[in-house]
Order: structure tokens, then C-alpha cells, then sequence
């Protein structure tokens, strides 16, 4: 089961709820619908599965949290990039999915976009997974 909330953001310039969002499932329905005024705590859930899909959330999303450097979702050919923690299952390589010239749209957990070349954030790079991809709760891949 994948759960979206809404979390407050301690971005002064965001207090008001200065965004919205969708998610749909792979069968194109909308799940969950985030409305640009929702206080923190909204939240909607879905089954997830592992099926083909044009974007990928970070299979640990759910410990996201003030991770604001983070990935959250990705342009990927999975509904869930199972790439993050020593027990990944998922395979970076045959998984990505950089469609824009290159580059994949990359939104983080704060909510910005940036297009990345896919192995700037490579997770089966220690540095880079512990970068991009791990919570701050999680242990790190890369030695100290």
C-alpha cells in the first residue's frame, strides 16, 4: 500500500499550501488528490504494485520527511524504484528511464524538480544513493 500525506513545509513562503497534486493509479484512475489548501496530515493510499509506469517514487518514501535533498520520484519504468537500502531489489540500470534528451525529470522531497543525468544520481553508488536516495533515518551505504 503506497500513502501520500501532506507534511508542513518550514518554508515561510509555503504556510498558505502553495501546491496541489495527483496520483494515478497505473490503470489511470486518481487515488489521491491533494488540494492546494489541505492542512498537513491529508493523505490518501493506494495498492501499490510493481508495474510498468512512466514515474517512480523512492520505495522509501514513507520515511521521507525533512530529507529536502531526497528523491521522491523519478521518470522510471516502475511505479516504485526499489533502488534504495542494502536490500534494493530493483536494477538501476535496466530500470531508469531517461527520456528528455538524456535526462530524467527528478522531483525531490520538497517538492523542486531538476533534470539529472541518471548516473549524477546513480544509486548503486554508495555516495550517491547516501545523497539522493536514503532518508536520514536509514544507515548509510558509503563508509565514513
Amino acid at each position: 500500500m503506497m500513502t501520500v500525506t501532506v507534511s508542513q513545509h518550514d518554508d515561510s513562503t509555503l504556510q498558505n499550501g502553495s501546491f496541489s497534486a495527483e496520483v494515478f493509479s497505473p490503470q489511470g484512475k486518481r487515488v489521491i488528490s491533494v488540494g492546494r489548501y489541505d492542512p498537513p496530515g491529508a493523505s490518501g493510499s493506494y495498492p501499490a504494485t510493481n508495474d510498468k509506469a512512466d514515474y517512480g517514487m523512492n520505495a522509501m518514501s514513507d520515511r521521507l520527511h525533512q530529507d529536502t535533498t531526497i528523491i521522491l520520484a523519478l521518470d522510471y519504468q516502475r511505479v516504485i524504484a526499489r533502488v534504495v537500502g542494502a536490500d534494493a531489489t530493483g536494477i538501476w540500470e535496466d530500470e531508469k528511464a531517461p527520456r528528455h534528451m538524456g535526462v530524467s525529470n527528478v522531483l525531490f522531497i520538497d517538492g523542486h524538480v531538476e533534470p539529472m543525468n541518471p548516473s549524477a544520481i546513480d544509486p548503486t553508488v554508495p555516495e550517491l544513493h547516501d545523497q539522493y536516495w536514503r532518508p536520514m533515518r536509514e544507515p548509510r551505504l558509503a563508509t565514513q
